[in-house]
């Protein structure tokens, strides 16, 4: 398996990640373990799920698939073995079910996600991902308040990592000397 640096990161992350949308839904717990199984045999040391997941999204599968992965990482102990990255969902009319309709990306919701991620995951910080579908931010969201509230999380070992909308960067940057940031890289489906 071959290896790349995860943007200015010390990670070393596997060239291919395995994502897990289709747990809980289309695919059996059984299934999934032997997915997890299978990509760490071949070297895959970077799992990606997020906090809606399983798809298509529904209030009787919120988070099926973080609890799927945390069962895998209880029986197994193969938590040292991988880089886990999960999202955080932002506001949408798609998922009402999601903190009583009220997922915005503020500092409460981001950090709301994150404890119950971990509690479905059984595990330490993940690396995680406030919702980067688009290039652009939506403008209702506040980026100093999504900088900060992220940045605040790492020391709390809630997260290692974290990515924000290309089109923060020039704030990000603004930020830096508050809040220690290392670029991830550009968008890319993981």
């Amino acid at each position: 398996m071959k290896y790349n640096r995860l943007g200015q990161t010390d990670l070393q992350v596997s060239q291919i990640c395995l994502g897990s949308m289709t747990w809980g839904e289309q695919n059996r717990a059984e299934q999934a373990f032997a997915q997890m199984d299978y990509a760490i045999e071949q070297g895959v040391n970077f799992f990606d799920t997020a906090e809606l997941y399983a798809i298509p999204p529904k209030a009787e599968t919120y988070g099926a698939t973080e609890t799927i992965i945390g069962r895998w990482l209880k029986q197994t102990g193969k938590r040292d073995k991988l880089i886990l990255a999960s999202k955080v969902c932002g506001p949408t009319d798609w998922c009402p079910h999601i903190r009583a309709g009220k997922a915005h990306l503020d500092r409460k919701n981001i950090i709301a996600a994150c404890e119950a991620s971990l509690r479905r995951l059984q595990t330490d910080p993940i690396s995680t991902s406030t919702r980067p579908t688009g290039r652009i931010a939506p403008p209702t969201i506040s980026a100093n308040s999504v900088i900060s509230t992220n940045a605040s999380l790492m020391p709390r070992l809630l997260m290692k990592h974290w990515k924000l909308w290309p089109s923060w960067l020039n704030r990000a940057r603004c930020l830096m000397s508050a809040y220690p940031m290392k670029r991830l890289g550009e968008p890319c489906s993981i």
